[in-house]
């Protein structure tokens, strides 16, 4: 097997497991429901997205982008108990490949939206910019799955 193969085979397997991990304390934590989890952890890492951009020495740093860490580990696994519940099991796979899909055109928009901003107003601006689009996100999804349950 050529060295790439390799590579690309121990990456997938790193996938699988950090979703694995991820997934451990939504199942093994409290029933409250993804519309509620969601909820707060997009509120919680817009929160340290912002603080982000307050940092003023590297230890703080590292800290915020823990914490940031810590909410977004939450957004797959109960993306996943959201499709598990509102979508159809028959659609339920194109429902995914929407979701990652559009995981890599943001992957795809983000230098083209944040390489301007961070030029025009300073480094720390998309940070607030980009934590106050999440708690926007947080209140449309709050709104806008009440209707589903």
């Amino acid at each position: 097997m050529r060295y790439q193969h390799r590579v690309l085979g121990m990456l997938s397997l790193l996938s699988v497991i950090t979703y694995l991990d991820r997934v451990c304390i939504a199942v093994a934590g409290p029933r409250i429901g993804p519309r509620r989890v969601l909820t707060r952890v997009v509120v919680w890492w817009s929160a340290f997205t912002t603080f982000t951009g307050t940092v003023s020495n590297y230890y703080v740093l590292l800290l915020v982008r823990f914490c940031f860490g810590a909410g977004e580990a939450g957004a797959y696994p109960n993306a996943s108990a959201v499709i598990a519940r509102w979508i159809p099991a028959a659609k339920r796979t194109r429902a995914w490949g929407i979701v990652w899909m559009t995981s890599q055109v943001g992957a795809a928009l983000s230098p083209l939206l944040v390489v301007p901003i961070q030029i025009r107003y300073g480094w720390r601006a998309p940070f607030f910019v980009f934590g106050l689009v999440g708690v926007m996100w947080s209140l449309a999804w709050y709104v806008v799955s009440g209707f589903a349950t």
